[in-house]
């Protein structure tokens, strides 16, 4: 859980971003993943006209050898 200070919406003040991310060991130090960003879908800026993502969703491989 994340928060930071900026502007939710129109009001302007403390809000929290949620996310979840789970992932599993494929072979050695290999792992497949998927993530969530932002995952209550908050509408948000740090500055004042230049949003920030909405909810996001990533899945990958990270391979180590």
């Amino acid at each position: 859980i994340e928060a930071a200070g900026g502007f939710s919406g129109l009001n302007e003040g403390l809000f929290f971003i949620h996310g979840a991310q789970l992932s599993k060991v494929i072979y050695g130090d290999s792992e497949i993943y998927a993530k969530i960003a932002n995952l209550t879908d908050v509408s948000y800026a740090l500055e004042r006209g230049y949003p920030l993502p909405r909810r996001t969703f990533l899945a990958g491989i990270n391979l180590l050898y």
